[in-house]
């Protein structure tokens, strides 16, 4: 197990360097940072101590090795915009980014392991045969609706029309509910059909058959024995679920007004706020590659086998 640990340890560094490779090459191709931090009247003595103040005088590999340097850290340099350290600013709007994808992805769990089990119980057994549709028509509903058409329909009505919640904003309890079911919609569908789709794999398994010869309740034997092998591609889900809603909740943050890192990277975009672009990428690079580093780990706990790969 510790063998297994630490590759991915090495895979999980090596992932993130490539991800800094990437981010660097990226704000070097798209434009040169002279044209947005001078104005068009700035001499060549100014464009030159610009330059050396920011590196971009060194060889290419140099300004990298920098960059790394800097990564380690947590230096991306200081906001074009804000005139603030930008990982400051990214890290400040972190708690509320997290908090709507911690929220969302619960939620997905909570709700898409039993509904996904008994669905795929209801068609392998035949019965509750309203259940296993009313289940596939929501995950089809929720894998094929635009999260920014569900989040308008749902202000409209239970803001504007019911005065239920508030349209925007962050501070109650109250204002976290729309955004944290509406970024849940997707990945709840996808992982009510993969609970679904791994029971009706393991429903009629010879390990399935013996428990349920056993005489233990149908309730066990799903919820004990089967549910073990159904949750390793809802786990491997989950773990590139909560990572991409830091990425996908932008268009939510924007739409409830949400003072998370989406909705700054969308103001830094349009300002060319590169070293805010960058540690926003960077942190969700690592978050990432930690979220699917625990992934790994956990799967050690549903199938002890997979650690003698």
């Amino acid at each position: 197990m510790q063998r297994y640990i630490v590759r991915r340890l090495i895979q999980t560094v090596i992932v993130i360097l490539l991800a800094s490779m990437v981010i660097f090459a990226g704000t070097r191709l798209t434009a040169d940072p002279m044209k947005l931090l001078l104005d068009e009247h700035a001499t060549k003595e100014q464009e030159e101590i610009t330059r050396q103040r920011l590196g971009l005088d060194r060889p290419i590999w140099q300004q990298y090795l920098r960059f790394v340097v800097g990564m380690t850290r947590g230096d991306f340099g200081e906001s074009w915009v804000y005139r603030r350290p930008a990982m400051k600013l990214v890290l400040e709007r972190l708690p509320a980014s997290l908090q709507l994808a911690a929220g969302a992805a619960v939620l997905s769990l909570v709700l898409a392991i039993p509904f996904g089990v008994l669905s795929g119980y209801a068609r392998a057994s035949g019965r509750w045969p309203l259940l296993d549709k009313l289940v596939v028509t929501f995950s089809l509903l929720g894998i094929s609706a635009p999260t920014f058409w569900v989040a308008i329909f749902a202000i409209l009505v239970f803001a504007v029309k019911l005065h239920w919640l508030p349209t925007s904003g962050r501070g109650t309890l109250a204002h976290a509910v729309m955004p944290v079911c509406i970024l849940s919609f997707g990945s709840l569908a996808t992982m009510v059909r993969l609970a679904r789709s791994g029971t009706l794999e393991v429903y009629h398994d010879d390990y399935v058959r013996t428990a349920r010869a056993k005489g233990l309740h149908e309730r066990q034997v799903l919820f004990r024995h089967a549910l073990k092998n159904v949750m390793i591609p809802v786990i491997t889900v989950s773990g590139m679920t909560l990572g991409g809603m830091l990425v996908y909740a932008t268009v939510i943050e924007t739409i409830f007004a949400w003072p998370g890192m989406g909705r700054l990277l969308q103001d830094s975009m349009l300002k060319l706020d590169y070293p805010v672009m960058v540690a926003y990428g960077m942190v969700v690079a690592v978050v990432f590659s930690i979220l699917n580093l625990l992934v790994d780990v956990s799967y050690v706990f549903f199938d002890p086998r997979i650690t003698n790969d």
